[in-house]
């Protein structure tokens, strides 16, 4: 479908790669745009096998983990009105965070890595909040086909101290001027369209329990597979110079997938198919 306002967007992105900025510091959008596929199929997988884990934790019931307390998280109105089973997934042990900080290896630990912090956050609340206790599906797979890049904006990002203009003790002005000398702090934020294929295989609960005719069904139980393909933007955001940790270097995050509402066309929540 066509966006709106679609010629003056594609002059805006032509502007925006343009600009001194990002020039100066090295994006290359083709470069970007080549990684960015895998990088979302990533996200995509973590993410859906992430809510698979706590399927299996809330199916899961144990008498020991459920006298454990509940982590304060913000969230104690919503959970006064869930079941026991739900409240499990508030367990200290099950949150997103310290699961993390334990087992480098876990998928909490794969997607803190390619999340900004307030994502990484949003999509714990958002699964845990939006939580449906269904069967957790026996495979999943995700095709990202086509991506176009949207927009990309680079800011140069001042520090408190150097905007202020009453400066009055000797140590503030030595913190401006190591301010001064040290290259400036590059923000970027770079938006892609992409579409993609989502295919996941679960327990057909419609069909009676027996002996399962479909060569998919790993443990005796029939099958179904579901098939999403939809349309989104992904927005990446990244220090391109400076930040908050130089020494990592270059490294994109993604801090947030919308649906393309510049394309009112497009149906955002993509078509379901099952077999």
């Amino acid at each position: 479908g066509q966006a709106n306002m679609s010629f003056f967007r594609i002059l805006a992105l032509h502007d925006e790669l343009e600009s001194e900025t990002l020039k100066k510091h090295g994006f290359n959008a083709r470069e970007f745009l080549e990684g960015v596929k895998p990088a979302l199929e990533q996200v995509h997988e973590v993410q859906a096998q992430l809510e698979n884990k706590l399927r299996i934790i809330a199916a899961s019931p144990n008498e020991e983990d459920d006298k454990e307390e509940i982590e304060d998280d913000g969230m104690d109105v919503w959970r006064s009105h869930s079941s026991n089973d739900i409240k499990r997934l508030f367990r200290k042990k099950n949150g997103f965070e310290y699961v993390a900080k334990q087992d480098p290896d876990s998928y909490e630990a794969r997607l803190i890595n390619m999340l900004s912090t307030r994502s990484f956050k949003a999509f714990e609340i958002s699964s845990k909040c939006n939580f449906v206790p269904n069967p957790p599906f026996q495979s999943h797979q995700i095709q990202v086909t086509n991506v176009a890049l949207l927009s990309a904006r680079g800011m140069v990002i001042d520090s408190v101290d150097t905007l202020s203009d009453e400066i009055t003790t000797d140590e503030a002005q030595e913190k401006v001027a190591d301010n001064e000398a040290k290259s400036p702090d590059v923000a970027a934020q770079v938006e892609v369209l992409y579409d993609f294929e989502e295919t996941i295989v679960v327990p057909d609960l419609d069909e009676a329990e027996g002996m399962n005719e479909n060569p998919e069904g790993s443990d005796g139980t029939k099958t179904k597979t579901m098939t999403q393909n939809a349309v989104a933007v992904g927005v990446f955001e990244a220090w391109l110079s400076g930040g908050d940790k130089p020494e990592e270097g270059l490294r994109w995050k993604l801090a947030q997938m919308r649906h393309p509402d510049e394309f009112p066309l497009i149906n955002p929540h993509g078509t379901v198919s099952i077999q």
